[in-house]
């Protein structure tokens, strides 16, 4: 507390106050100054008990400011004189300026500045202090506070603060210096944490203007020194308050770099040297842990005079270095907000990294700042610690200013210097598609392809050079490429991975994309021939073949050099183990039967195929470099020994890859390779093996699909041939029992195996068209044509429990199995007929009631032609939908459901799907287009400019026939009910299940749209004739007018007839409610009479009135029938009858009265009834 009073009595020091600190002598002693005080008092306190002194190790500013001057000094004396005397004596200085005496303080706690006798009071003082009852405190043991710096001391920061920025402090140094050195011993164990703000300033004064004046350096030092120290707090409570100290010390620090960048923009800076140097040496050690993102502007002007003019001064080297080796750590935040702020900031500072990487001659250095942009680029958020810039706004910030340089540079630099360019662009194309796309603008992979020239910088590439002699060779030179493979596989992987998936979205920009020059792509193809040979059963060569695969779909018929020189290359490669070895460089290609040799082949294979797809002109390569044969052997069982001795599991692979290569180039070749090499005749071996010895699925189905190919040709008299061959070989009888064979395995058959009968079925239905007889001896139960009823018959079987127990079932499958059906049982009317007989309608509207549109419609044509027949007219009248139809998933129609009701639920569904403008009950919306799909309403718009350029015509309505269910349904409806009227009254005579079942009314007004669909599509048709025939005669256009205006006439009237339809659906209901309110009411009235009866027995038994009136009446009249019948009989009352107890005879009865008997009591032994005579008295 004493400190505190001292702190706040003490006024701040003036210019006019002199502060000089050596006036009194250094030799006197601690008692003189105490002694002569009391000499000089003119009221002398009391005694005081005498107590040992306490040496001070320094005096206080304020101590020798208010001790009185001794003889010996110099100091100005003050007289005083009283009026009445004329003798002077001396006073006080606080005498002499009216300054009362202080009554706080106490004389014994926290050192206090009076010394350890405490402060002497006078009697005024005294009596002061006990008036106002201001009493000392209790005394501390001087130990307790010995240690500890004083209050005043503290304040010398505060008045140096503002001595140092005063305009006259120049002309005070021998003073500043003074105080200076007080105030480094004061602060020599720490700084004081309220101080801080005041030190700041004075060291920054120091630090500025004290180089004008070299007399302050050793304080400088002795301040600066005092660094090292912690900071000091004055309570508890100030250590919430130290991160505020701490900010304010960081931000002294971090102004230096404004300052730097002020000075080296100076023109005196080549003058300053040593405290350039100075200077830099502290910034790098304040910016070791990574500079600051508010300061990264001016630390790029610093680096750039030391990268500009720096090589001028050696001098500054050490501290380039040292400002560059502090690149590798994070950039620093004030907030988190600055990452946005100043965004831009980091995209300079990334750039001017950029712009180091090209400007840095010493690659020493460029090392350095490689490293620090690598790691900007690429370290994880965990390593960057927390108040750092994260890692995805470095790349986005770096990514528009580091893309350009990138790629220029890797056709250009050293190849000490290529591979931190090749990383760079590796980053910043895995960060976003956009990196890599610009690259790709920027032709990234022509300069990559540069740099796989051995002979780079100095010449180019000869035309000559295929390859090196001796791959192995330890003095064969690579291109930088070709050294850092690695990073140079993993970057154009993931440029053509990007480019192809961007262009598959964007087709147009394919043109617009630059490609490698022939230049290029020759040192790429130099570059894989040495891979191919060097690397041996490495995945090197496997990339490359993946990486030109990619850019042949990436870039086409651009890359021509791929088309003369690599495709014959890759066709030798991709069957290298199967035929003789060439005499060239594929000779000397390394192949073993190993798991990655296998993977290598196969992709040769492929890229093979994608060769012959984009370079159709090449096919002729299929044999003149042998590539077909060399096929054939992976296939043809009987070449084993010939080929390379392949373990099973790998050999499944290359038979399955050479199956899928043969798919896809088959029909490039020309047709008679199929017979040449005996194609068929392998491809069936493989499928009747399947059925003695059952091998992997995909094989098979790649087996089927080949010889699917193989028998699709245009040209009548070559397909005839292969089809002669097919029947030749059995493969007709073999695919039959295949289909068994697969559905006897499990039912349903599995999805794979499904695939392949859906192929077998196809096959099979292109052996209808032969209109041949077969048979076989293996398998006499099956004969062509005469098995296909039953193997109908049994797949229709298969699926429909299949669909009842809602298993996976292909519409593929479906829709070849109808196909089948369609052409080799529907169009020939004896396996038709047997077809109907054996429930086929049936089994076809079954699977219409539980299939999806795209089976409904074939199997609504294949009912349509069945019904044009007449054959089907029974079953379609008799049918009902089973349970299945209720649980199908999405629902069709339920359970019990008619033919009339599946065709409005097809034709309803398909109306939704298409985009027909219906309400909820199905009346038509639109009067212009009533039935017109949203996909022909779109086509409407593409008339008008075909017919702008007078091309082709089209006709929408008519396409959009082909694949809808509504023509389908209309046709069966029309037939039913026109063509076959007359077949259906009899069918239904008979059954009577058709014409008097009753629709609902939602079903009723769709069929009444179904049964004007032809109408309506007319009239669509005169529309889009309206539109493609622009000039037309006026006659003409007239004529059309007027179809156009009964066509909309036809549109009204249905849906005038659909609403009657509803209307009158509406007015039966009304009527039934009606009848029914009737009936209720009729039946209401009867039980409200017997209501009303009840109600008023009920009102009669509780009215106490009538109650009381109706008792007297009956006692009465009960009386007097007393009183006649003992006037009549005077004998005795022979009782042999009992009464029943009714409301006639309410007297004379016996009553049989059985009581309850209680369940805690013994029965008695008592047998009889008690009697009771009522009596009226």
């Amino acid at each position: 507390m004493e400190s505190q009073t001292q702190v706040g009595v003490d006024p701040a020091p003036t210019e006019r106050e002199s502060f000089t600190l050596t006036t009194c002598d250094e030799e006197e002693s601690i008692g003189e100054p105490e002694q002569q005080a009391k000499k000089l008092s003119l009221v002398k306190s009391p005694p005081k008990k005498e107590k040992r002194p306490v040496v001070k190790s320094k005096k206080t500013w304020k101590e020798l400011r208010q001790r009185e001057p001794s003889k010996e000094s110099s100091h100005t004396k003050f007289y005083k004189r009283d009026r009445p005397q004329d003798e002077f004596h001396e006073v006080t200085r606080n005498q002499y300026l009216s300054i009362s005496e202080s009554i706080s303080g106490s004389s014994d706690t926290f050192q206090c500045v009076h010394g350890p006798d405490g402060k002497q009071y006078t009697e005024t003082g005294l009596l002061k202090r006990n008036i106002v009852k201001n009493l000392d405190t209790i005394p501390v043991d001087p130990k307790w506070h010995d240690n500890c710096p004083s209050t005043f001391e503290w304040e010398m920061s505060e008045k140096l603060a503002y001595m140092v920025q005063s305009p006259t402090v120049e002309m005070q140094t021998e003073r500043l210096k003074v105080h200076l050195q007080d105030y480094a011993r004061t602060s020599s164990g720490g700084y004081r944490i309220d101080k801080l703000k005041s030190f700041c300033v004075i060291l920054d004064y120091l630090m500025e203007q004290g180089y004008r004046n070299p007399a302050l350096r050793e304080e400088r030092v002795m301040l600066l020194e005092n660094l090292k120290k912690p900071i000091l707090l004055t309570a508890s409570a100030d250590v919430y308050k130290s991160e505020m100290a701490r900010q304010l010390s960081l931000d002294f620090e971090w102004k230096m770099s404004e300052k730097l960048a002020y000075m080296v923009q100076s023109p005196t800076v080549e003058m300053q040297t040593e405290r350039l140097k100075v200077h830099l040496q502290d910034y790098a050690r304040t910016s070791s842990g990574g500079y600051r993102i508010d300061k990264l502007k001016s630390f790029c002007v610093i680096l750039d005079y030391l990268m500009e003019q720096g090589y001028r001064n050696p001098a500054l080297r050490e501290e380039r270095v040292m400002l560059l080796e502090n690149l590798k750590k994070p950039i620093l935040l004030t907030a988190s907000a600055d990452v946005y702020k100043y965004f831009e900031m980091i995209m300079d500072f990334l750039g001017f990294m950029g712009y180091l990487l090209i400007k840095i001659e010493d690659d020493k250095l460029f090392d350095v700042v490689s490293t620090a942009i690598l790691w900007h680029l690429s370290a994880p958020d965990s390593v960057r610690g927390p108040g750092t810039v994260p890692l995805r706004y470095s790349l986005a910030a770096g990514a528009p200013v580091l893309r350009e340089t990138t790629v220029r540079m890797l056709a250009v630099a050293s190849p000490h210097r290529f591979p931190t360019f090749l990383e760079i662009a590796l980053l910043l194309a895995c960060d976003t598609v956009e990196n890599c796309i610009e690259m790709m603008k920027e032709n990234i992979i022509e300069n990559i392809f540069y740099r796989f020239n051995p002979y780079f910088p100095e010449r180019d590439l000869p035309n000559y050079d295929v390859n090196p002699w001796d791959c192995q060779d330890p003095n064969v030179k690579l291109g930088a490429s070709s050294v850092n493979m690695s990073t140079t596989l993993s970057l154009l992987l993931v440029l053509v991975k990007t480019t192809k998936q961007y262009l598959d979205e964007n087709p147009s920009y394919r043109k617009l994309l630059p490609y490698p020059d022939c230049y290029a792509q020759r040192c790429f193809i130099w570059a894989y021939r040495y891979e191919c040979r060097a690397r041996e059963h490495r995945h090197q060569r496997t990339t490359l073949t993946v990486i030109a695969a990619a850019m042949i779909k990436c870039f086409g018929e651009k890359l021509l050099l791929f088309s003369s020189i690599l495709m014959p290359d890759v066709m030798s490669l991709a069957v290298l183990t199967e035929l003789p070895p060439r005499d060239d460089w594929t000779a000397t290609v390394n192949f073993n039967t190993s798991q990655q040799d296998v993977q290598f082949k196969k992709v040769l294979i492929y890229f093979v195929v994608d060769l012959l797809k984009v370079f159709p002109y090449n096919k002729f390569m299929v044999e003149s470099q042998h590539w077909l044969l060399g096929v054939m052997y992976l296939l043809d069982p009987g070449l084993c020994s010939l080929r390379s001795r392949w373990s099973p599991p790998l050999f499944a692979e290359l038979r399955k890859t050479a199956l899928q290569a043969l798919v896809c180039t088959i029909p490039l070749c020309d047709r008679k390779l199929v017979k040449q090499y005996g194609l068929m005749r392998r491809l069936m071996w493989y499928i009747e093996w399947y059925s003695e010895k059952p091998y992997e699925i995909p094989v098979l189905y790649w087996c089927v699909r080949l010889l699917q190919i193989a028998t699709l040709h245009s040209h009548d008299p070559e397909r005839r041939v292969v089809m002669q061959d097919l029947f030749n070989t059995h493969g007709i009888i073999i695919l039959i029992h295949l289909c068994y064979v697969l559905m006897e395995q499990k039912l349903p058959p599995v999805e794979k195996s499904q695939a392949v009968i859906a192929l077998a079925l196809r096959l099979l239905t292109s052996g209808v068209a032969a209109n041949k007889r077969i048979s076989c001896c293996v398998y006499p139960n099956i004969k062509w044509p005469a098995s296909v009823n039953a193997l109908a018959k049994k797949m229709l079987e298969v699926v429909l429990f299949s669909l009842d127990k809602h298993f996976i079932v292909s519409d593929r499958w479906l829709i070849s199995l109808l196909n089948f059906i369609w052409e080799a049982i529907i169009w020939k009317q004896e396996y038709r007929a047997q077809f109907v007989a054996n429930d086929g309608i049936y089994k076809l509207l079954d699977m219409i009631s539980m299939t999806r549109p795209p089976v409904q419609c074939i199997a609504l044509a294949l009912v349509c032609d069945i019904t044009r027949a007449g054959d089907a007219v029974g079953q379609l009248v008799s049918w009902r939908a089973h349970l299945g139809a209720s649980n199908a998933s999405p629902m069709v129609v339920k359970r019990g459901a008619t033919i009339a009701s599946l065709l409005a639920a097809v034709f309803r569904e398909c109306c939704q799907s298409s985009g027909v403008k219906l309400n909820e009950y199905g009346v038509i919306q639109d009067l212009e287009c009533p039935i017109v799909s949203t996909e022909a309403r779109n086509s409407v718009t593409k008339i008008d400019e075909l017919a702008t350029h007078h091309t082709t015509p089209v006709c929408p309505a008519a396409a959009d026939m082909a694949g809808s269910c509504m023509p389908k349904a209309f046709a069966i409806l029309h037939m039913l009910s026109e063509d076959l009227e007359h077949r259906v009254t009899l069918a239904d005579e008979a059954y009577n299940l058709y014409e008097n079942i009753k629709l609902a009314m939602e079903d009723e007004v769709i069929l009444v749209l179904c049964s004007h669909y032809l109408t309506l599509k007319l009239s669509e048709v005169w529309r889009e004739t309206k539109l493609q025939n622009v000039q037309m005669f006026v006659k003409d256009d007239a004529i059309l007018d007027d179809f156009l205006a009964v066509g909309k006439g036809w549109a009204k009237e249905i849906k005038r007839q659909q609403e009657d339809v509803i209307a009158r659906d509406k007015k039966k209901e009304r009527e039934e409610e009606c009848s029914l309110y009737a009936f209720l009411g009729r039946i209401r009235l009867n039980i409200a009479l017997d209501a009303l009866r009840a109600v008023r027995c009920v009102s009669r038994s509780t009215d106490r009135h009538r109650v009381t009136h109706a008792l007297i009446h009956d006692a009465v009249f009960a009386h007097h029938r007393r009183s006649l019948f003992a006037k009549k009989t005077n004998t005795s009352l022979l009782r042999t009858f009992n009464p029943p107890l009714d409301d006639q005879n309410i007297t004379g009865q016996n009553v049989k009265i059985r009581s309850i008997h209680p369940p805690n009591q013994p029965k008695k032994l008592v047998h009889g009834s008690a009697t009771v005579s009522q009596t009226s008295e």
